[in-house]
């Protein structure tokens, strides 16, 4: 019987005061990035919006730069884009976690895909 399953890989970055850069904060950024507010994403995820401030300030701490720019108000009704270094942040976060994947595919396939499907 051919076994394969489904798994993937969490990628978080950890100071001083334990996880403050991973998925959930990666998709917030993803989600402004397209073009939503802070409010907006924190909706989209089904996420407070306090908490949502929270885990973008917690990260912006640790990294010691900002990851937001926002504006109020005004003819376009304000909201938050990225900065540059958000950018970056962002951009090398999610290469590394494609890369981890492709290395956890690999291995998966080499040591728990032979346990699982045996040669007959």
């Amino acid at each position: 019987m051919d076994i394969d399953h489904r798994f993937g890989v969490r990628f978080t970055l950890k100071g001083s005061s334990g996880p403050f850069f991973g998925p959930g904060v990666v998709r917030l950024l993803c989600h402004v990035r397209s073009g939503l507010s802070l409010n907006k994403a924190a909706q989209e995820m089904g996420m407070a919006y306090s908490k949502a401030w929270r885990i973008i300030k917690e990260a912006e701490k640790e990294f010691g730069f900002s990851l937001l720019e926002s504006s109020i108000g005004g003819k376009d009704g304000g909201g938050s884009r990225l900065t540059r270094r958000g950018e970056l942040i962002l951009d090398a976060y999610l290469v590394i976690e494609n890369q981890l994947l492709e290395i956890a595919e690999k291995l998966y396939m080499h040591h728990i895909k032979p346990v699982l499907n045996p040669p007959i």
